[in-house]
Formats: C-alpha cells, sequence, structure tokens
C-alpha cells in the first residue's frame, strides 16, 4: 500500500494486519455513537491493543488491561491489574460501580428486563 492513493490506514497489530480508512477509528466511531461530549465526560473505555489507543485516550476514563500493549497502557487514564484472561473488564466494572449504589440497582433492573423482553420475543 505504500505509495498509493488507497485511503487506508495500516493498524500495528501483534499477529494479523488491520486496514481501515482514514481518519476512523475507535474513538470516531464512539464519538459519532454517543457525542463528543458523552465521550469526554462520561464514556469507559476498555483496550489492550493498537486499535484502542485513539479510544483509550479519547474516553473519559481509559482502561487498559495489565497485558495491553504499551501504547494501549499510556494512552490509558488507568492500567488494571488484571488481563483480559483474568475477566479485567467485569472485575473493573465492579469496582466502578458498585452494587450498592441506587442507580446501578435501576439499571440492571432494567437490564434484567430487556433480557426477559428478548427471550420471550424469541419463545
Amino acid at each position: 500500500l505504500d505509495g498509493l492513493d488507497s485511503g487506508l490506514v495500516v493498524v500495528e497489530a501483534e499477529i494479523h494486519v488491520e486496514l481501515v480508512a482514514a481518519g476512523t477509528n475507535k474513538a470516531t466511531a464512539l464519538r459519532r455513537l454517543v457525542g463528543a461530549e458523552t465521550l469526554a465526560t462520561a464514556t469507559v473505555a476498555f483496550g489492550d491493543s493498537h486499535n484502542d489507543v485513539d479510544m483509550l485516550a479519547a474516553a473519559f476514563k481509559g482502561v487498559a488491561v495489565r497485558n495491553a500493549v504499551g501504547a494501549a497502557k499510556a494512552a490509558a487514564d488507568v492500567v488494571s491489574e488484571w488481563t483480559n484472561d483474568q475477566d479485567a473488564v467485569a472485575n473493573e466494572l465492579r469496582l466502578l460501580l458498585p452494587p450498592e449504589a441506587p442507580w446501578v440497582r435501576e439499571a440492571s433492573a432494567f437490564a434484567a428486563a430487556a433480557v426477559v423482553q428478548a427471550v420471550d420475543a424469541t419463545a
């Protein structure tokens, strides 16, 4: 792709190659989904690889798992004490969302109701 005006960017990866459109990444996708203000003020992002760097830097709180690549760790606000094989995301969410918080109970009840509705719809 060198020397070609392909409009593609090669994202460094450990065992594969990612080709993405120039100017797009996980941060631009989240910005489009939730808006720039929400991304910067109320979004937590988790990542471990080069393709997560922009997202981790743009999020209100970027969390790299313990076994993340150096670039992801450098872009994150926090490096988890757990690896992705040790359920880092679940463990970090437990720290961020204490079950005793009323809004967590309400969100959990809402999520449970949504699951029940989804199961009923498929039955």
